[in-house]
């Protein structure tokens, strides 16, 4: 990927590693374009940085990704880059009924909707301007944290549709990159109010027991393996042609990091949760 020159949107760009992106790709002689739910946010963004472009938009929301495409444009007309990096990470329950069925899928409609849809709705240009579409994912898309489920799912629908993508965008002139993070958003905090979960880590230990949670925004990888090397080899297995071998590589991979980590918790498991 050419890193200078370029005119890049960054889907929740306004804090996190939307925001250290932007910040780069600025130092680096591109223009750059950030947008965020909050405009006050945005506002104080922009205050201390005056180069940098924001618009106020939702990913959860069409009706305001169709805005944006409009108005990008029209604006924008040079747009080569869009990075979709809006995202949220919220802990689950799986063992309760809940209570709000319309925010069970909050992730779903930011994570993946608005990469789908932002994506769609920047296609055509993208195409024009021979550009560059980067989704990002996380390494809990092959090792699952269960206290966040359904977080973990959205970034593996994100892996699945990036391979899709690239395949599709092939003779396009479009450069598909997937950028897998280590852990989910650091920014939000953990949402464990439900039934009389106390803690992050308690959730984690009723909803798997597999993996202890020494702070919010802690991968699971990150947490049994330091090194690099790991998250290199997964990174290089989207281009291989063999699917087949791949999932092979990547469940052994994600069982062999797991039974690690039950080998870590199994310590801190009191007796009475045991047989829970």
């Amino acid at each position: 990927m050419k890193l200078t020159g370029r005119t890049i949107l960054i889907t929740g760009g306004s804090a996190g590693i939307g925001l250290a992106f932007a910040l780069k790709f600025l130092e680096l002689g591109n223009q750059v374009i950030v947008t965020g739910r909050r405009q006050s946010a945005l506002d104080e963004l922009k205050r201390k940085h005056p180069k940098l472009q924001t618009i106020q938009s939702d990913a959860a929301d069409p009706a305001q990704i169709a805005a944006l495409a409009r108005r990008v444009r029209a604006e924008y007309p040079k747009l080569d880059v869009l990075m979709n990096n809006a995202g949220i990470m919220l802990h689950k329950n799986l063992k309760a009924p809940a209570v709000d069925l319309d925010g069970l899928m909050a992730e779903v409609n930011i994570n993946v909707g608005g990469v789908i849809r932002t994506t769609s709705s920047f296609i055509d240009i993208l195409t024009a301007n021979k550009g560059t579409v980067i989704n990002v994912s996380s390494g809990l898309a092959f090792v699952p944290l269960p206290s966040a489920p359904i977080y973990c799912a959205t970034k593996a629908a994100v892996h699945s549709y990036t391979q899709s993508l690239r395949f599709q965008l092939e003779e396009t002139g479009v450069e598909v990159i997937e950028h897998r993070e280590r852990a989910g958003p650091s920014r939000h905090r953990p949402h464990t109010h439900q039934r009389g979960l106390r803690s992050a880590h308690e959730l984690a230990l009723h909803a798997g027991r597999l993996i202890p949670v020494p702070a919010v925004g802690t991968s699971v990888i990150g947490s049994c393996e330091r090194s690099d090397d790991k998250l290199a080899r997964l990174d290089g297995l989207h281009r291989t042609s063999n699917f087949l071998d791949n999932a092979a590589v990547l469940v052994a991979h994600r069982d062999g990091l797991r039974d690690r980590a039950n080998a870590a918790v199994r310590p801190q498991v009191r007796p009475a949760d045991a047989g829970d």
